[in-house]
């Protein structure tokens, strides 16, 4: 089997005033621990770095890129 074949996919959509404090504990719950974020210049400048030190506290090891 390719390793294309054993990747999954999860998606969870927030929309709230805390939804950036919820990611951790979703991740965590699922045991996701490397999860990779993905996300434009805008929402890197608004809360991306923010997101990805509550992950790196949290001992979760994220992969990130910037697009665009």
């Amino acid at each position: 089997m390719s390793k294309l074949n054993e990747i999954s996919a999860n998606l969870h959509v927030s929309l709230n005033s805390g939804a950036m404090l919820e990611i951790v504990p979703f991740l965590q719950e699922r045991q996701l621990l490397s999860p990779l974020m993905v996300m434009d210049e805008n929402t890197h400048k608004a809360a991306g770095v923010q997101i990805r030190n509550l992950l790196i506290q949290a001992g979760i090891q994220v992969i990130w890129r910037v697009m665009g």
